[in-house]
């Protein structure tokens, strides 16, 4: 799901997670480097997303009722699910693969622009590229990513941004530079990539929580990184 409120069910319970700087339910920690058949050097594990990334803060919009504040400008957004000001993704759903650690992102496109715009990515301290699939491009995974206006990935409204589901894939946790380019103008923003912290200092809830039942563990989880 790519809106801005992720929903978990266990147990009978159902708990919102909306603005917790988490997206998706996966747990990952440190590790070391392995590379992959075809792509980059994907380290076996996230590390933690990193706090201190120098550069461009996302700007937040919003640009349609149907989602929360995404980030960008017109004629392009980007939407993680969880947008923090901060620019600090800690991705829970994260999936490792050869070309790096994949994660949802979900475009958005002004409905009147026309033409491509393009998505690039880079980690601003070693200078390794990012790579993207844009569904229903045709072009599989890529170092830039095309958005055309004319082949959207998901139907909306009159009126309505133009939605291009998508992954990104990232090697490591780190600093990215993400940018989304077009005829006439571009905007660049710096983020931390990586997982959340592991829970340090929970609260007697959490511990009461975690030690409950596995339903309960499994929220626990969930709520560390509120």
């Amino acid at each position: 799901m790519y809106g801005p409120i992720r929903f978990l069910a266990a147990g009978g319970l159902l708990v919102a997670l909306a603005g917790s700087g988490c997206s998706g339910h996966s747990r990952s920690g440190k590790g070391t480097s392995s590379p992959g058949t075809t792509g980059p050097s994907v380290s076996r594990k996230l590390a933690p997303a990193p706090t201190t990334c120098p550069g461009p803060k996302p700007r937040l919009e919003q640009v349609t009722p149907s989602l929360g504040q995404v980030m960008g400008r017109k004629p392009a957004w980007a939407d993680f699910g969880t947008n923090p000001k901060t620019g600090i993704l800690r991705l829970r759903g994260a999936h490792r693969t050869r070309y790096g650690w994949r994660e949802k992102v979900l475009w958005l496109v002004a409905y009147r622009r026309k033409g491509v715009i393009r998505l690039r990515g880079h980690d601003v301290m070693t200078g390794t590229s990012m790579r993207f699939d844009v569904v229903n491009s045709g072009a599989g995974v890529t170092r830039v990513g095309l958005l055309n206006h004319g082949e959207p990935g998901a139907v909306t409204g009159p009126g309505e941004p133009k939605q291009f589901p998508s992954h990104i894939y990232f090697p490591a946790a780190g600093c990215y530079a993400l940018s989304a380019s077009w005829k006439g103008g571009s905007w660049k923003v710096v983020l931390g990539l990586g997982a959340c912290l592991p829970c340090s200092g929970c609260t007697p809830e959490h511990s009461r929580l975690e030690s409950a039942n596995a339903v309960a563990k499994f929220l626990g989880a969930a709520l560390q990184c509120l």
